[in-house]
């Protein structure tokens, strides 16, 4: 009795709840992120077409497609600046290296939104967003690339501080180091 009595309050409970989800994802005009931000999120798609479809002088490709290893379906861009074959035999970080680095990122519309260049930062590549581990894990010490980063790899579908949702971001980095670097036998 006492169970039939403890689901009938239930029931009601968790259809209410249910019901008032699809309410939170809204925002105060009826809209959800997706709505909100559809210009936006137009505009960083665009400005990233306009940067697969950049040459160099030869007409080759500027940037080089890549993919995370697990989900072949995302892409993003990286061009190495200089050559990075002069620096192929230094240390490249792993994912859970922390990296010392100079970076600067901007939004599509060039807005900054942070920078080291000011100091030289050390940053652990397995707590930051997914598409900073990609790029800091195909480099070695010495290169610079510039990395365009779509918002699935970035901040994603909810933005930061000082990024809206659905940003596309443009990462220019130098890796300095990878301090305390271990290889194993």
């Amino acid at each position: 009795m006492k169970i039939k009595k403890i689901f009938s309050l239930l029931v009601p409970a968790v259809l209410a709840a249910t019901m008032a989800l699809p309410a939170c994802e809204d925002g105060d005009d009826g809209k959800t992120n997706w709505e909100r931000y559809a210009d936006w999120r137009n505009q960083n798609e665009t400005w990233i077409q306009q940067q697969i479809d950049k040459k160099d002088a030869s007409g080759k490709a500027l940037f080089t497609k890549y993919s995370p290893i697990y989900n072949s379906q995302v892409q993003f861009l990286m061009r190495f600046i200089g050559d990075p074959a002069a620096n192929t035999g230094n240390l490249q970080p792993m994912y859970t290296s922390t990296a010392t680095v100079n970076y600067t990122v901007h939004l599509c519309d060039g807005t900054r939104i942070d920078s080291s260049y000011h100091y030289t930062s050390q940053l652990s590549s397995q707590y930051l967003i997914n598409g900073w581990s990609e790029i800091i894990t195909r480099m070695h010490v010495g290169d610079s690339v510039e990395a365009i980063l779509p918002y699935t790899l970035g901040y994603g579908q909810s933005g930061t501080a000082g990024v809206p949702p659905y940003s596309a971001l443009r990462f220019n980095v130098k890796l300095v180091d990878v301090p305390n670097y271990e290889t194993r036998p």
